[in-house]
């Protein structure tokens, strides 16, 4: 009887492990969900750069739980998705244009394929919002069939 009691515990603490990291992927993806949320009804910039700070955490608070794999990677993708989307939206806040010779044009340019004119810039932020959004879209499908 004694000899089960350690795979009885083990049995139980992988379980506990086991509610933990699907409580933390809820947790993450409830919070790139009101990202989500915010976009398609046209929040202000202040309402979604909170709670992007609080999707970061919660993506980051279920990283540590996480295998690498799927999942995670679109958990990972989505939420690098709305942080472009803060970056551009606070850019077009300030009307500074998105050039592609420096950052962060250089990098979230070409990874949404957002066009540029001849000079190598933009400053149709409606269009770069969309793009980015479109890509969150998709990743958070990708999650919500995975979870």
């Amino acid at each position: 009887m004694t000899t089960r009691a350690p795979y009885l515990i083990l049995i139980v603490l992988l379980a506990c492990f086991s509610c933990q990291r699907k409580a933390a992927s809820v947790t993450a993806i409830d919070a790139l969900k009101k990202l989500e949320a915010t976009a398609e009804v046209g929040g202000a910039y202040d309402q979604y750069s909170a709670l992007l700070v609080d999707a970061k955490l919660k993506v980051e608070a279920a990283n540590a739980s996480l295998e690498d794999g799927p999942f995670r990677s679109n958990l990972n993708s989505a939420l690098d998705n709305y942080l472009d989307a803060g970056t551009v939206w606070k850019m077009a806040l300030r009307n500074e244009p998105i050039s592609i010779r420096a950052h962060p044009g250089q990098t979230i340019l070409p990874k949404y394929s957002i066009q540029v004119n001849d000079q190598g810039f933009t400053t149709d932020y409606d269009a770069a919002l969309d793009a980015i959004w479109t890509a969150a879209r998709f990743r958070m499908a990708a999650l919500t069939k995975e979870n």
